[in-house]
């Protein structure tokens, strides 16, 4: 059985060529997710704005390597 949109594409325009209303909600949507990611530095390039280095992250603390540690001791 076929998934729900499976078979056939999502059309962003109707038959006159118009945007739909739930594209323009969609677009709209995609863009303040966009925003906020960048607000948190979740892109490289918002991570240079903001000043952070990965490898800085790589110091960061390692809950798994602690529980692993932990273990052996």
């Amino acid at each position: 059985m076929a998934r729900c949109g499976a078979t056939r594409p999502r059309r962003r325009f109707d038959d006159k060529g118009e945007v739909r209303q739930a594209a323009r909600y969609e677009v709209t949507a995609e863009n303040q997710l966009h925003r906020a990611l960048d607000s948190l530095g979740m892109s490289p390039t918002a991570r240079s704005k903001l000043g952070l280095k990965i490898a800085r992250t790589a110091g960061a603390f390692d809950l798994a390597r602690h529980w692993q540690e932990q273990g052996d001791g």
